[in-house]
């Protein structure tokens, strides 16, 4: 069992020096991702830890662990037999096809082991005869586990790298994204990137600045000529208590007054695209929601439709199920209902039907998804049974806990609440 080991430690030694080599005289060849420490600790331990209880029970004198140390060693090198095929089919085209070095030294320590783990089970069934029952035990439990641990290894091995090629997909889908063209869609996009970062990241603070360094699942570079006559800027909004920066105003402002269709913009957490209009000399502006996400969810307009065939057509009682009857009609893009009566979809939007609770028959819910996140939509919405409706800019679902929408974004109106001065 000893000199199993040295063998197995040397076919990985020729392994390893084989890839460092491959790796010096081919820098720029692509690589995969490297395992995660404790998939590499895990296929460590799991031939490790039989090994050395096998020697420790073998070194006894008592008859029992002496046969459960044999049949220890003859179940974990039996699984070593078992792996053998494949082990040398890989060798054989990892080394032999690309011509790596050391593929003569690994074979030949390989083959050593190999034909070192026959002996070791031979040799374990002749001990293990001393008390057979004990033997095959542990024979038959060491088996099992090291090929069911194995296994295991090998499903959270590939699911990490599932996972690894899902972000890679991700990643690569949000970096080769058209960038957006007006001043509108460049806030929108930039602030998109601001909010999955946060929502990827729940415990961290918004960016003190906007590195260019840094990706924040787009590319956030921006400057004075990103957008043409608007100046773009970055202001962080910092916790008194705490802080930390909790919030930003992404702004652009335009560089010449009384320039028609060019007023301040300005976008934050709330993921609300502010305007002050009028942009013009002596003339005080009032800060608005751009038409936006409020307007295009038609979660109102689904709203006040649904009320309306409760009163006129229903007895006071909201429906269980939707159907195109209820839902009425719309100003823009009219939901599509689906068999179940309580899913709906348009182009940017999904919609969930929340039917009634018992002991409230007149109330209902409703969550309006957006779809098409950072290109035509930012905002979610979820009206409670209370008919309050609540909003989030995060690439998630809506929820009771977000804030409440503002009045300015589901009705044409100004902001009251809205804090922003521009220089």
């Amino acid at each position: 069992m000893v000199l199993a080991l040295a063998a197995a430690g040397a076919s990985l030694y020729f392994m390893q020096t084989a890839q460092k080599v491959v790796d010096h005289l081919h820098p720029d060849a692509l690589k995969g991702v490297p395992d995660p420490t404790w998939i590499s600790v895990l296929f460590a331990v799991l031939p490790l830890a039989p090994y050395l209880l096998s020697l420790v029970l073998l070194s006894t004198r008592r008859a029992a662990s002496v046969a459960a140390g044999a049949g220890i060693a003859g179940g974990l090198f039996a699984w070593f037999l078992m792996l053998s095929p494949g082990m040398g089919m890989g060798l054989f085209l990892a080394f032999g096809l690309s011509r790596a070095p050391y593929f003569f030294q690994t074979a030949i320590s390989l083959l050593v082991f190999l034909a070192i783990s026959i002996w070791v089970v031979i040799a374990a069934s002749w001990t293990g005869k001393a008390n057979w029952i004990v033997f095959m035990v542990a024979a038959a439990a060491t088996l099992v586990g090291v090929v069911s641990g194995y296994g295991s290894v090998r499903r959270a091995q590939y699911g990490f790298h599932r996972e690894d090629d899902v972000q890679k997909q991700t990643d690569a889908f949000y970096r080769n994204r058209p960038r957006p063209v007006g001043v509108r869609q460049n806030l929108t996009y930039l602030a998109s990137c601001l909010f999955q970062n946060h929502f990827a990241h729940p415990d961290s603070e918004y960016p003190k600045m906007i590195d260019p360094q840094i990706w924040w699942f787009c590319d956030t570079r921006f400057g004075a000529n990103t957008v043409p006559d608007f100046k773009l800027s970055y202001t962080p909004q910092t916790d008194a208590a705490s802080g930390k920066v909790v919030d930003f105003q992404l702004v652009a402002v335009p560089k010449s007054r009384g320039v028609a269709n060019h007023s301040p913009l300005m976008i934050d957490r709330r993921g609300i695209v502010f305007v002050k209009y009028p942009w013009a000399e002596n003339v005080p502006p009032k800060i608005m929601a751009t038409p936006g996400d409020g307007e295009s969810s038609q979660i109102d307009v689904l709203k006040g439709n649904i009320e309306r065939y409760i009163k006129e057509k229903n007895g006071g009682v909201a429906p269980a199920v939707l159907t195109a009857e209820i839902i009425g009609a719309f100003p823009y893009e009219t939901p599509a209902v689906d068999q179940s009566g309580a899913y709906m979809a348009t182009r940017n939007f999904s919609y969930v039907y929340l039917a009634p609770k018992p002991g409230a028959p007149n109330q209902f819910g409703i969550i309006a998804q957006c779809q098409s996140y950072a290109e035509n939509c930012l905002r979610s919405y979820f009206l409670d049974y209370d008919g309050v409706i609540h909003g989030t800019a995060e690439p998630r679902q809506p929820e009771r806990e977000d804030p409440p929408a503002l009045d300015c974004e589901i009705v044409p109106s100004e902001c009251k609440d809205v804090r922003w001065s521009v220089r």
